[in-house]
């Protein structure tokens, strides 16, 4: 429960200086993306919180879902708009539906079971990936390519955590999960969650 509030206040706290930073400089209005990717990669921690806490956890664990999906598309979007280049928002709102429509299909499914995971991460995984081609893209010099790679790693990540659910598992229910504290949870949550964990 502490790292899930550590890494709400975190997120926010990114959010708030991208806000700032775009109010004091206004050539820096751009930055203001990275805000709203922050902002909504803070409501991932949120929702895994109030999972824990009611007796009616579907509508949070949706929020959880969709809003760090939505954290890595406004992400890439962001990464454009930093660059002064128009986003990708045909693949972005593709994304964004396909991610909407493959958790509400896998809805009850069983946890663990490999078609499962691996149908629950695919979005995720697109998601940040998208994040790696447009920084590739749109960037240029060595900055921009060793961000884009990371991502890329990122990205391939969340290809390999379905087979370690399977193995592993990772709780019966979302609340089982959420109260979970094993080692790949501290990868889940670090300060960039908007761009590097996922929810169950």
């Amino acid at each position: 429960m502490v790292l899930l509030i550590v890494n709400a206040v975190v997120a926010g706290l990114f959010a708030l200086s991208y806000f700032l930073i775009a109010r004091i400089s206004r050539g820096q209005r751009p930055v203001i993306a990275f805000g709203v990717s922050y902002l909504l990669g803070m409501v991932t921690p949120i929702s895994e919180i109030a999972i824990r806490l009611t007796d009616y956890p579907a509508p949070f664990m949706l929020a959880s879902y969709m809003a760090l999906l939505g954290g890595f598309l406004a992400m890439a979007a962001a990464l454009s708009i930093f660059h002064r280049k128009r986003p990708a928002w045909t693949a972005i709102a593709t994304l964004a539906v396909l991610g909407l429509i493959t958790r509400i299909a896998i809805w009850g499914g069983t946890r663990d079971d490999l078609i499962y995971e691996l149908a629950f991460q695919l979005p995720l995984a697109l998601g940040i990936l998208l994040c790696s081609h447009t920084a590739f893209r749109t960037g240029k010099g060595q900055l921009n390519h060793t961000l884009a790679g990371l991502l890329l790693l990122s990205g391939l990540n969340f290809f390999i955590k379905p087979f370690v659910a399977a193995a592993v598992g990772s709780g019966q229910t979302a609340r089982d999960y959420a109260g979970r504290q094993p080692l790949c949870r501290a990868e889940r949550h670090l300060p960039l969650q908007a761009l590097f964990r996922t929810a169950q």
